[in-house]
């Protein structure tokens, strides 16, 4: 995710600016990025939930469960593995919108 003075925009600018493009703050899209990796580790079953909850940036294995439910509607232990989705497209926008500024 680029920095606000990366994109000549003050911190402020670049959160209305992300706010109008994807209706989500930039923590929403971090976090959302976060789990949508964390859902692509756990289709791979390439470690444990409180590994790659750790892995992909996550403090707090109850507060990622709880997210994780929020956003796939299963606990990240009973996750299904279905065929792999891309990240929101909604995120891509965002930023790839904010580098061109």
């Amino acid at each position: 995710m680029p920095y606000a003075g990366d994109v000549t925009l003050s911190r402020m600018q670049l959160h209305r600016k992300l706010k109008a493009l994807t209706n989500q703050s930039a923590t929403e899209i971090v976090r959302h990025l976060r789990l949508q990796r964390a859902a692509e580790l756990l289709r791979q079953r390439s470690a444990s939930v409180s590994e790659i909850a750790y892995d992909v940036g996550f403090e707090s294995l109850s507060y990622f469960t709880k997210a994780f439910r929020d956003q796939f509607g299963t606990l990240p232990s009973a996750f299904n593995y279905h065929p792999q989705r891309s990240a929101c497209s909604d995120c891509q926008r965002a930023l790839v919108s904010a580098s061109a500024y």
